[in-house]
């Protein structure tokens, strides 16, 4: 399979994925490994992986003939008993830029983020949409504050805060550092978080 470039795990199995799109679940517990080929490549753009219990959500990536067109869709797997690696839902998110980050939101909501400048709700558990959200800016990074409210950052130092129910800002803070581009924001305790600079 060669180097696996991403990676998300759950309390007893992992899935792994190299930029070809060869995708591989392994099981901790009984040591079953599955292998799939070229499922969601991502040559030119970057991919995400989440992990909700069972179920593992790819989403962005590239198309499958090594253009450098971005491919903006989002599949479920789930394995089955056998330990195989099933395709359950491959979900359209009408961007028409490439998807540059996704967020999981509470246990059923994924947000894209992508530069044709909309943040996207999709419901993983009706496949539907939820909320399409205009944004003025291009937004590279994020992390859930609950279950309703998402922390988005991009080129520069701003923070802002997106109401998803009612799709609207809240709030938007300035950082007092010398910011490029927060690349990504992880979440320490209910009031603190990490953010990484691009440089």
């Amino acid at each position: 399979m060669g180097k696996y470039e991403y990676s998300c795990f759950g309390d007893d199995h992992a899935l792994l994925a190299n930029k070809d799109g060869d995708i591989l679940y392994y099981n901790f517990i009984n040591q079953n490994t599955f292998l799939i080929d070229r499922q969601h490549p991502s040559l030119f753009s970057s991919l995400q992986i989440h992990n909700i219990d069972q179920i593992f959500i790819t989403c962005g990536g590239n198309v499958k003939n090594n253009s450098q067109e971005s491919e903006k869709i989002i599949k479920v797997w789930s394995p089955n008993k056998e330990d195989e690696l099933i395709m359950k839902n491959r979900i359209v998110t009408g961007h028409t830029k490439t998807i540059e980050n996704s967020i999981i939101l509470g246990r059923n909501k994924i947000i894209t983020l992508s530069t044709d400048k909309t943040v996207r709700t999709i419901n993983l558990s009706t496949n539907q949409f939820e909320s399409i959200i205009p944004v003025d800016i291009d937004f590279y990074s994020g992390c859930p504050i609950d279950w309703n409210t998402i922390m988005l950052a991009g080129i520069g130092p701003k923070i802002n805060i997106y109401d998803i129910r009612n799709k609207k800002l809240t709030k938007t803070n300035k950082l007092n550092h010398d910011i490029i581009q927060i690349s990504k924001i992880c979440r320490l305790t209910e009031t603190s978080f990490l953010l990484s600079n691009i440089n």
